[in-house]
Formats: C-alpha cells, structure tokens, sequence
C-alpha cells in the first residue's frame, strides 16, 4: 500500500500542468559546489578522500518556475505522478546506498532506484553511501523535487493529484472500467465555463464498476490510496553500514492542502446517466443528456496527454460541439460502432450516436432541424428522412466498412443524400452505390437493385 507525502503548498498546487511537458525528459544533478549548505554537509571518515552527488532523470523542464524549499526553482519537476530514477555520482570505493525519497516510503539500498511521487508537493531527497574501510558519507537535497498538481484534463488515479477545485472523474475511489485506465482531473462545468486550455463537454460515461476501499491512512476528502505499489514500498529496511546518518526531516513546506469538495464530485458524477450498450435507435435518439465536466481542449491527438485522443464531444450548449482529449474509448466519426452481437452502441461513439449505416455501424450525429455538425463532417439528409453528420473524405477516411465508401450523394435512392450547405465538389463517408450483389459481397448485398441501389448488410 502507498504511503503519501507532504501535500503541495497553494503556490505549488496553482502550477499549470501545461507548463510541465511530458515531452521533455532531463537529467538534473544536484549541486555539491556552492549551495551544500542547503543541505547536509558532505561527511566522512576520511575527509577530503570521498564524493558523493546524485542525478535524477525523467524530471520536467527545470526552468518552469516551480519553488524550491530555498525560494528558488526546484532542480526536478514535474506533474503527478512523477517517476523518476536517482543515480549516484560519486566516488569508485562507494559500493553501498542507502535512499530516502522524503515522501514517508521505505528506503532504498538500489544504487540507481527508480521512485514514483504520487502527490503533489515538495520532497527532500537523501542518500547515504559506504564502501569497504573508507566509511560513508551522506548527501540530501530539501525540495530537489517539486511534484505539482494536474490541470482539468490531464490523467489522475486519486483526487488529490488533481489541481485545488479540481476531482479525479473516473479515478480508483469510482473506476469507469477498462475503457478509462486512468481517471480525468476534471470539475462540474454548470454555468460552461472552464480555464485556459479547457473547454466544458458532456461526457457520456460508462457504467462505474463501484469503489476501492479507501483504507487507512488518508487525510484528504475523497482521495484514496492507489491499489499498485510504487518502487521500494515493500522493500526490506537497508543494510548498509553507515557511520553518518541521512538527514530525514519532512521538507519545510506548508500542511496538507485543502481537499476537494466531494461532495461537488460525487454529485457531478451521479449526474451522468449510464444506460445499457445496444439501446440505440441510430436515429439520434439515443439517452438524456450526459453531464457536462471542464476536459482539456485540442486540435489534434498530439495536443493530449498520454493514452489520450482528440475527440468531437458534443458542447455545453444546445448543438454545440468541442474537441477534447478522451480515452480511446470513445470512437470518432465514421469509425465502426456495432458490438460483438451486431447491436448498435451510441456510448463508443464521441458524437454519442451510432447510425445504422454500413455493415458495423457508423459513428454520427444528428443534424436535423439545423442541429451543427462537428468539424470535418457535413449535414447530409438521406432519401429515407434521416439527416446525419458525415465525415469529408480525405485518403483512407472511408475504408474500415466494406459497405462504405466516399459517395457524392447524387443519387436518388433511400440510402443516397443531398449535403447542405451544397458541396458539390467533395464526397463522403456513406453507403456504398452499387448495380449488382457482387458490388457488396461478401458482406453484404446491393438493395434495391437498379438506380438508387446501395449496399446494405446480408
């Protein structure tokens, strides 16, 4: 079971997690020149004969302006979870280590660990090596490390990862299933307004699989341990001989920091319905609204966090629509949407509407009565009366559905349709026209035969 650290001051906790890429991985080594008063003074049985400093790698940028326990930048930062691996550099007689990461976890004695910070905050870090006959000596470091808390969007496991007025939508104390390994940093957006680099969506949720037992332990409203351990949690206490002990006072840095209205949480997510998987009319029927939560904004998957993608999502207001980072889980439009016993499924589609078109569905929106469709697609209305959103084909766009394909809409039959506003020059991702059965084999055949024929299932 994990043990959590020091809470982040509101200072730390106010820190925008776009200011903290992922992308950038450093190696950051602290300092044992100048500022070692910050820290322990190196000391040894033999003075002047050993060295001992450490590294980190997979820390944040360093320039991003996250305090110190000094005033100045932290030397590693970055966002929750942190997973960082801590190297010694030291002299060759030191064979023996012993590590304290200043979150309250068990010791290490690895000489190169690899530790995750669960919460945000600022941690002190401490290792103390030996060798045969040359004694020890010790080094630490307060606020080497600066853990800060995730923005609306970004993925979390508990609330308190998560930045003040902020919960952990789909986290550990309420998982969404598979389809959400991870849970969303996200807030109740009623009035649908979000912060910068947020937008206010509604997310249709999968069914919640029920809580984890919170355990002892946790002081914060509505967070909850992790179910996996982190590095050395269960490692056995060091043996390493030691003659100069590390330095283990918690980092100077304020209490823990105020919790999460659960409350809020737990009322925004009782406001998302979770109807069965197959009630679909693929007409734009579908369920009640889903409830609307502040998600990070995008233009495309590569502006999302890991395991995340850009997706339509319909808006807060009436016909509106965002682009935000999801799981994968939820399909964009024109992919397939029907399940493993041929139903229709709406909550796989982004859009919230699977269409009976092709021969695995079609992922759509309705456009009728003027209704706006997401960008990249257009309001087609079919001979049968439907008026969906099709996806513009651009290359591959329309080739995952052996029924579908990029049509112009000319025709007259009940699966052909007219596109407004009129695009005469572009094609689109809908039935596929055709004049003989062997035009659709073998998934499906060519109904009614003659003009206006289109390829529906078998």
């Amino acid at each position: 079971m994990l043990r959590r650290g020091l809470a982040v001051p509101s200072l730390l906790v106010g820190l925008a997690v776009s200011a903290l890429p992922a992308c950038h991985t450093r190696t950051i080594s602290s300092d044992g020149g100048p500022d070692a008063g910050s820290g322990d003074a190196a000391t040894s049985d033999a003075p002047g004969a050993l060295a001992l400093d450490f590294a980190a790698t997979g820390c944040g940028r360093a320039d991003a302006g996250a305090p110190g326990a000094d005033g100045g930048a932290a030397p590693c930062m970055g966002a929750a979870p942190l997973t960082l691996t801590f190297t010694p550099v030291s002299s060759a007689a030191l064979t023996r280590f012993r590590w304290t990461f200043g979150d309250d976890s068990p010791p290490s004695s690895e000489r190169t660990p690899t530790h995750t910070y669960v919460l945000p905050g600022l941690y002190d870090v401490g290792v103390v090596a030996a060798g045969d006959n040359v004694g020890s000596v010790s080094r630490t470091r307060p606020g080497f490390v600066a853990v800060a808390a995730n923005a609306a969007g970004s993925p979390c496991d508990v609330d308190a990862q998560c930045a003040t007025g902020l919960f952990c939508l789909c986290g550990e104390s309420a998982p969404c299933g598979d389809g959400f390994p991870h849970g969303i940093c996200t807030s109740a957006c009623a009035a649908g307004a979000c912060g910068g680099g947020a937008a206010c969506a509604r997310v249709d949720l999968p069914p919640r699989t029920g809580a984890v037992d919170a355990g002892a332990g946790s002081g914060d409203a509505g967070a909850v341990p992790l179910s996996t351990d982190v590095d050395a949690a269960d490692a056995p206490a060091s043996d390493v001989p030691v003659d100069a002990p590390v330095d283990d006072a918690p980092s100077d840095v304020a209490p823990d920091a105020p919790a999460h209205d659960a409350a809020d949480a737990s009322a925004a997510l009782d406001a998302s319905p979770t109807s069965d998987a197959g009630a679909s009319n693929g007409d734009g029927g579908g369920s009640a609204a889903p409830a609307p939560y502040c998600l990070a904004s995008c233009a495309a998957d590569s502006d999302c966090a890991p395991g995340l993608v850009c997706r339509p999502l319909p808006g807060f207001a009436a016909g509106s629509w965002e682009n935000i980072c999801v799981p994968p889980l939820y399909r964009p439009v024109a992919d397939s949407c029907r399940d493993a016993e041929g139903h229709l499924d709406d909550h796989v589609c982004s859009t919230g509407l699977c269409a009976d078109l092709g021969a695995i569905g079609l992922c759509s929106a309705s456009c009728a009565a003027g209704a706006a469709c997401p960008t990249g697609t257009a309001c087609g209305t079919f001979g049968d009366g439907r008026a969906l959103c099709l996806l513009t084909c651009v290359s591959g766009s329309c080739q995952k559905d052996p029924l579908l394909a990029c049509e112009s809409g000319a025709g007259k039959g009940l699966l052909d349709f007219t596109i407004f506003p009129p695009a005469p020059t572009a094609t689109f991702c809908a039935p596929r026209s055709c004049t003989s059965a062997a035009d659709c084999a073998p998934s499906g055949t060519c109904a009614p035969l003659g003009v206006g024929a289109h390829c529906v299932p078998n």
